[in-house]
């Protein structure tokens, strides 16, 4: 017992020095930047205007849905002809068609995430001004349209990905229209699709983990430079405290 005592105390002083280090540059960059954000600041207002924002927000709210609308589709018939000429030996098959659809899944997560916040920096921007000029609220209702028809759009393409993968595979249950679509998906996987879940959900929450630090210090600085207010950086703190109580309490709970 007092060897492993001894050993765990020599790795913790071997990995001081170094943590010390890291702690006295990020104090120092913290410094300077902090010196300089009244400069910094003052710059960012004079090359991008408001009105510069709100407009980059949209065109790249719409060029994110028609890439991943093209490419969904694509994807979709593409996989869905290799179905049809499937003979049910030819593993490869499944496997393109499974990839496919993660892709496809991937680009549909990212497009949603990608509109919610383009169309929140464009619907707030523009609203403080609508009562100045009418044009603003032609542009909002536009943005609107546009929002709601990508996220329905990609709620249908998620449909159909399912659906292919349900009639390559009879076991699967599901329907992504229910609020129990999830938990009856998961219930129909066997084991090593389970596994495959647990794993990529076990990197997700380390690389999260390791995140949310900079993620704060982005919103901290992100106040300074912009005065966007700390509201953001609460909310990162939030939901860092939600997704580690989450697994805290569900590691606890699996260990009894």
């Amino acid at each position: 017992m007092m060897n492993r005592r001894e050993e765990i105390k020599k790795e913790n002083k071997k990995a001081v020095p170094l943590f010390i280090l890291l702690i006295c540059i990020g104090g120092l960059v913290g410094g300077i930047v902090g010196g300089a954000s009244s400069m910094i600041r003052l710059r960012i207002d004079q090359v991008f205007g408001g009105r510069l924002i709100v407009d980059t927000a949209f065109v790249i709210m719409v060029a994110v849905a028609i890439l991943t609308h093209i490419a969904g589709w694509y994807t979709y018939f593409k996989c869905k002809n290799r179905l049809k000429g499937w003979d049910e030996e030819d593993e490869e098959v499944p496997e393109h068609i499974e990839v496919g659809s993660q892709y496809a899944m991937w680009g549909i997560t990212v497009n949603s995430i990608v509109s919610f916040a383009c169309f929140a920096v464009v619907a707030s921007n523009s609203m403080n001004q609508i009562g100045e000029d009418t044009a603003k609220l032609r542009f909002v209702m536009i943005a609107v349209v546009i929002f709601v028809i990508n996220l329905f759009a990609g709620v249908l393409m998620q449909q159909k990905f399912v659906d292919l993968i349900k009639e390559m595979n009879p076991e699967k249950r599901g329907s992504v229209y229910d609020v129990k679509f999830t938990k009856k998906w998961m219930e129909s996987c066997d084991e090593a699709e389970k596994m495959q879940t647990y794993q990529s959900a076990w990197a997700s929450y380390r690389c999260m983990g390791s995140l949310y630090p900079f993620i704060w210090l982005f919103t901290y600085l992100a106040d300074l430079l912009l005065d966007i207010g700390i509201f953001a950086s609460v909310v990162v703190a939030v939901l860092w405290l939600i997704q580690t109580s989450i697994y805290y309490y569900k590691a606890i709970q699996l260990s009894r």
